[in-house]
């Protein structure tokens, strides 16, 4: 698959600033097979050094059913249709939001499997305070380009924009809650040029909230 088709799917980037210069941040398919490769190896690396056990079969169904409690209560107090988020609900919502991503954090390290950007839930671990490892994996690879390949005939290489040693010396605390958002637009894109497609517009606020990690504003209306 070529750039064109690529950037087509993924759409226009978004711009984020490091060291006054400004990048284009994407997440085409190439992005997500190197995030996925890249949040395997550092769970698997977490695990080894932590010298954890694995998991048993029924700590893995005590994870999976919690986990699915907590979700199912987040559909409780959800605003209803055409209402807005209650500052106080939001919180409820966030609170829940934050333990099941805890277990899905403890499940997922143990299957060492790396994270699907696919999956809306595994935005929330993208995260200054929560995870910044995993920030600085997803800011590295959504600065990756196209660029033609050398040998004619063959696909264009999907090459790094900035060396992760260097946009790890890039990212500060002055700065990471700004980029944070950017990669939660960034990976949102899809769903937001999608508005008057397939998806609804529901699914597209959810897909903020999923991502926010307590940074998004309650100020948004349900379908």
């Amino acid at each position: 698959m070529n750039s064109l088709l690529q950037e087509a799917i993924a759409g226009e980037p978004v711009m984020v600033t490091l060291g006054r210069v400004s990048y284009p941040l994407a997440y085409p398919m190439q992005a997500v097979i190197l995030y996925k490769h890249e949040t395997a190896l550092l769970d698997r690396e977490r695990v080894k050094n932590d010298g954890r056990p694995r998991l048993t079969r029924e700590e893995k169904r005590a994870l999976r059913d919690r986990r699915s409690k907590l979700l199912a209560d987040t559909d409780l107090v959800r605003p209803r249709k055409h209402e807005d988020w209650l500052p106080e609900k939001f919180r409820e919502f966030e609170a829940l939001m934050d333990e099941a991503t805890t277990l899905k954090i403890a499940f997922d390290e143990d299957a060492g499997t790396g994270d699907s950007l696919y999956d809306m839930y595994n935005w929330r671990k993208i995260s200054p305070d929560g995870d910044p490892e995993r920030l600085l994996i997803a800011l590295w690879v959504g600065l990756h380009v196209f660029v033609p390949s050398k040998t004619p005939g063959l696909p264009d290489e999907y090459v790094e924009t900035l060396a992760r040693q260097k946009v790890s010396s890039l990212v500060e605390l002055g700065n990471a809650g700004d980029l944070t958002l950017a990669i939660s637009k960034a990976l949102s894109a899809p769903l937001h040029r999608a508005r008057d497609s397939t998806v609804p517009a529901s699914r597209q606020r959810e897909s903020l909230a999923l991502s926010s990690r307590g940074k998004t504003s309650p100020g948004f209306r349900s379908e």
